[in-house]
């Protein structure tokens, strides 16, 4: 393998893993929405009280 091959199947398999990763985000962000009426989630990834604001995210 040269090394022009050997930079793609370290990108491909990076790229793959960044796939799954970006749709057990989405997963897990769905559950939050569903499952949290009174936190939320903030940018930052901490949990934070939601009072009662309706997240525009």
């Amino acid at each position: 393998m040269d090394e022009i091959e050997v930079e793609y199947e370290i990108v491909k398999m990076l790229a793959e893993k960044r796939w799954k990763l970006q749709q057990q985000l989405a997963e897990v962000e769905a559950a939050i929405a569903k499952n949290s009426r009174n936190f939320v989630v903030g940018d930052d990834g901490l949990l934070e009280v939601g009072l009662g604001v309706a997240d525009a995210r």
